[in-house]
């Protein structure tokens, strides 16, 4: 048999791939890791009559209920401010106020009701570090209250009642004569629930008009107040207040009586934080207050503060 010839080896290449849409992964690479949400500033518990270190722009209904003695008889001073602020920039606000005030005394003689200065101020306000909350406000008082220019006795003793149905911390808003500047800084400590803050305030002021009724051309007082608040729960917190107020520059009431240059209160109460929407928030608080020395202790002032502000 014929030998069979060798069987040459063949290779051939594979068949090429071609790529198509389907070959490629569309698999939606894996999101990135979140961004980790910034940390929350500390709560900040509202005073009740002091300056808020943490203005917002908003409105507020200020209402306080003081039951006292005038010569032996029951009376009753009922004072409500209004007022609104806005933010103009980041750290910087305008704020109004006015109201009125209403006294009840004894058999009815002397009961009367009236409007209080209305005033225009502004307020300075940044946090300090992450610990710290600062502001710092000026404003100006109009003589436009009741009981001014005409001597008007009642009106007078009204707006004078009224002062100290306010632990004497806002007199100027009383001066129916006076146009006067109150000038003062807040600093606050605010971590974990807690506020601890610091106020004082002086207010000058000058007689503008009334000079039958009042001789004092001028006085200057000055008001200091502690506060310290918690947050029990985000949505309950307490706190205590203490308020000075004492005459740098005296009227000439107090050559008569010593006493009538301070007066020292303390008060406690609560507030309700509720959530009206993504940026609207009220504070409503109740205050119990009474008078410690001066005139507010003398007379046997108790004051009651329903306080309604909302912030947007």
């Amino acid at each position: 048999m014929p030998a069979s010839s060798p069987v040459t080896p063949t290779f051939s290449p594979p068949p090429a791939r071609g790529f198509t849409a389907s070959s490629v992964s569309l698999a939606t690479p894996p999101p990135p890791a979140p961004l980790r949400a910034p940390t929350p500033a500390p709560a900040y518990a509202t005073p009740f009559q002091l300056r808020s270190a943490s203005p917002r722009t908003g409105l507020r209904v200020d209402t306080i209920v003081a039951p006292y003695r005038h010569a032996g008889e029951s009376a009753l001073e009922t004072v409500v401010f209004i007022s609104g602020q806005v933010r103009l920039q980041q750290h910087f606000f305008l704020q109004a106020r006015w109201g009125f005030d209403d006294n009840r005394v004894g058999t009815g003689e002397r009961n009367r009701t009236g409007f209080v200065n209305p005033s225009l101020g502004v307020i300075l306000a940044f946090p300090v570090g992450s610990l710290f909350r600062f502001a710092a406000s000026t404003a100006i008082g109009f003589p436009l209250a009741t009981g001014g220019d005409a001597g008007d006795a009642d009106g007078l003793f009204l707006q004078r009642q009224g002062a100290l149905a306010r632990s004497a911390m806002d007199n100027n808003a009383f001066s129916p004569n006076d146009l006067g500047v109150p000038t003062g800084l807040s600093l606050a400590f605010v971590n974990r629930g807690l506020t601890a803050q610091v106020d004082g305030t002086i207010i000058a002021s000058g007689r503008v008009k009334g000079a039958g009724s009042d001789g004092d051309g001028a006085k200057v007082n000055s008001t200091f107040g502690f506060f310290l608040g918690y947050y029990v729960i985000p949505e309950i917190s307490l706190g205590a207040e203490l308020r000075y107020q004492y005459y740098l520059l005296p009227p000439s009431i107090v050559d008569l009586d010593p006493s009538a240059r301070d007066n020292l209160t303390a008060g406690a109460g609560g507030r309700v934080d509720i959530e009206l929407s993504e940026s609207a928030r009220m504070r409503p608080g109740i205050c119990l207050s009474m008078g410690l020395a001066g005139y507010v202790e003398q007379q046997s002032f108790r004051m009651v503060q329903f306080d309604v502000p909302i912030s947007f």
